[in-house]
């Protein structure tokens, strides 16, 4: 499984876990090994003073852990959110986090992995399952930033519901929590997205799209398909507003082409065919 060179793509979300639990756990292995050889080459050299062969097994040693710290767990991360960020298979994405939480020895990982958990939730479940689990994620988190991620990704659900009074006050929140000098740099995607929604709930669509485009190029160089894709989603439906029918095809044609299993995407394909064909049938006219 450690040297499996298939993508989370082709793993089964069983696998998808198996997979990180077995990397996580050689990486938290191999860090107490470590520490243990440098704690008794330090009492051994206090003790016996310098032996230069065992010098040389304690460069090997620093070498081994210098090469993990290089890999670092946050690249175990992010091949696992892959399977949401990358290939937006959202449904195994969260069976396969559900199979890791299980095991307390990950309990500190968990707690960064669930910030996505909590998104996924918002673009495949009910509206009453997502608010419970970023409900939970905002009581339960002890890091600021991820609390307060988590109050912007409630705000977007209120807002993806029609509660534009839950979505201000919690807008108000996050923004007057948010330190934009000390902030980690996923959070500035965040604060983006939340200010486009901010100018969809006022009515200025034109501001808005320019939010969403800004967010979309931030998304792509985060290389997030999940975040393109939605993104597309929101500009397709913002374009509508504007009347800019052809514009909203495209968007919505390119979240259906990059997503097309995500159930948030299929719910706009009879917009784009309904589109489609009136584009085909104002062609046909034309050339009549």
């Amino acid at each position: 499984m450690l040297f499996n060179r298939k993508s989370n793509a082709e793993l089964t979300a069983k696998q998808v876990a198996d997979r990180f639990m077995i990397q996580g756990g050689i990486y938290i292995f191999v860090v107490i090994m470590s520490s243990i050889v440098l704690i008794l080459n330090s009492v051994l050299t206090l003790l016996t003073g310098i032996n230069h062969a065992r010098n040389r097994v304690m460069i090997l040693v620093m070498f081994l852990y210098l090469i993990l710290m290089l890999i670092h767990r946050r690249t175990l991360y992010s091949r696992f959110v892959s399977v949401m960020l990358v290939y937006c298979d959202l449904p195994k994405f969260m069976e396969a986090f559900m199979r890791v939480a299980h095991n307390k020895l990950f309990e500190e990982d968990i707690r960064y992995i669930r910030s996505f958990y909590s998104v996924a939730y918002m673009y495949s479940a009910g509206f009453k399952s997502a608010e419970s689990v970023l409900k939970a994620e905002i009581d339960q988190s002890k890091k600021k930033w991820i609390k307060i991620n988590a109050k912007a990704n409630l705000a977007a659900l209120y807002l993806m519901n029609g509660q534009k009074d839950e979505f201000y006050k919690l807008y108000n929140e996050v923004m007057m929590e948010y330190n934009f000098g000390k902030a980690p740099k996923y959070m500035e995607r965040m604060r983006t997205g939340l200010e486009a929604r901010w100018k969809i709930a006022e009515g200025d669509y034109d501001g808005a799209a320019e939010m969403i485009k800004k967010s979309i190029q931030q998304s792509e160089r985060a290389r997030s398909t999940f975040n393109c894709v939605t993104n597309y989603i929101q500009l397709g439906n913002i374009e509508l507003a504007r009347g800019n029918e052809m514009e909203a095809a495209v968007a919505y044609g390119y979240a259906i082409q990059h997503a097309p299993q995500m159930a948030y995407v299929q719910k706009y394909i009879p917009k784009y065919e309904e589109l489609k064909s009136k584009f085909a049938q104002n062609a046909q006219a034309a050339n009549a």
